[in-house]
C-alpha cells in the first residue's frame, strides 16, 4: 500500500506514496527500447538493475544512459541514483 495509499506511505516513514523499483526499471526499460533501440524490444538482449531507494511521489526522475550500456535514474546527472543498471543490444 505504500505505492499507492498515501496515509500508509507516511505511516512507513515516506512523505508520500513512492515509487516501486520495479516500476522504474520497467520504465527504464520502456525509455531505451523506444529511444535508442528503434522500439524493437527484440533488440534488448539483457538488462539488469539494482534498486537503490525509493522515489518520492510526486517527483520527476530522469533515464541517463553511457555509451557503455550503462545507465542510471535520478534527478541530474552526477545527482543521487535511485535505481543503477546496464543492457546490452
Amino acid at each position: 500500500p505504500i505505492h499507492w495509499i498515501s496515509p500508509y506511505a507516511r505511516l512507513s516513514g515516506f512523505g508520500n506514496k513512492i515509487l516501486h523499483g520495479f516500476a522504474m526499471g520497467a520504465r527504464s526499460a520502456e525509455a531505451i527500447i523506444k529511444n535508442l533501440l528503434d522500439g524493437d524490444p527484440v533488440r534488448l538482449k539483457t538488462f539488469e538493475v539494482r534498486f537503490l531507494k525509493p522515489v518520492v511521489l510526486p517527483g520527476t526522475m530522469r533515464l541517463y544512459v553511457d555509451d557503455k550500456g550503462a545507465f542510471f535514474v535520478g534527478a541530474a546527472p552526477g545527482g543521487h541514483a535511485n535505481l543503477i543498471g546496464t543492457y546490452n543490444q
